[in-house]
């Protein structure tokens, strides 16, 4: 399997993206034997990997690295694909650059996002098992515990528009991660 990550970000001169996880591919947690991502224009940044196990759930944030080795983390719990998402011969994982206020960082400790601000519900993921899917993943810490999110757009899956009809997405033990998968055929 392939995996493909690919992040917006802009660097400043001298700076660069590395990625680092859980896995050996990823280094597990060192950032010495971390992925280097390749610059491909525009602020993106990309690297692809051949993953050699798909039988665990995968961990794994971003940092930058500067040429004095100064390494800033992005901000959040680390994300995760989960095993059951490692099922394709190919994946590609689009992120954006997780940059907290101070403030912000209170809202992503246990103390929030297992008590305070923690659902009410817990809403089974729907996963798609097409042949080729779209996921879609937000950290939202700061939601009441009544409300749920959802995505509008302009096709049948997306509600057409009509807000009653939108895709809902679900956040289970992974507070205060939400996510949902559809066919994108």
């Amino acid at each position: 399997m392939k995996i493909t990550f690919i992040i917006h970000y802009l660097t400043n001169p001298g700076q660069n993206i590395f990625l680092c996880g859980s896995i050996k591919e990823l280094g597990k947690w060192n950032t010495a034997n971390a992925l280097k991502l390749n610059f491909i224009g525009n602020g993106k940044w990309q690297v692809t990997l051949s993953l050699l196990t798909k039988n665990q759930d995968i961990t794994y944030n971003y940092f930058v690295n500067d040429e004095n080795n100064n390494v800033i983390w992005e901000s959040g719990h680390p994300r995760l694909l989960e095993q059951s998402e490692l099922c394709y011969p190919v994946l590609i994982e689009t992120d954006n650059w997780r940059a907290t206020s101070d403030e912000e960082k209170t809202m992503y400790t246990s103390a929030f996002s297992n008590v305070i601000m923690k659902s009410i519900h817990t809403y089974a993921p729907v996963v798609s098992h097409a042949r080729q899917t779209q996921e879609f993943k937000i950290n939202v810490p700061r939601l009441s515990s009544h409300l749920r999110i959802a995505i509008l757009g302009n096709q049948q899956e997306l509600g057409n528009w009509d807000i009653n009809k939108p895709l809902l997405l679900s956040c289970s033990q992974n507070s205060p991660l939400w996510k949902c998968s559809l066919d994108i055929k």
